[in-house]
């Protein structure tokens, strides 16, 4: 006797997803999560952010 009826499939019919679909969507709200902390933190530093292209702009020469 197979029993259907675990919470991950109660919460996908609920919603009108697959447990499949509701797992992609669960793992890029957290990938999401973690770029917004990410972006939080920066905000909040008071160091400055990185440039590396202005750095790379000075040390190649210039033929204007």
């Amino acid at each position: 006797m197979d029993i259907n009826n675990d919470s991950l499939a109660r919460l996908a019919h609920a919603n009108g997803i697959t447990d499949v679909e509701y797992e992609a969507q669960q793992k890029e709200l957290a990938y999401q999560a973690r770029l917004e902390k990410i972006l939080a933190d920066v905000r909040n530093s008071d160091e400055p952010a990185e440039m590396p292209e202005v750095h790379r702009n000075h040390e190649e020469p210039s033929y204007d």
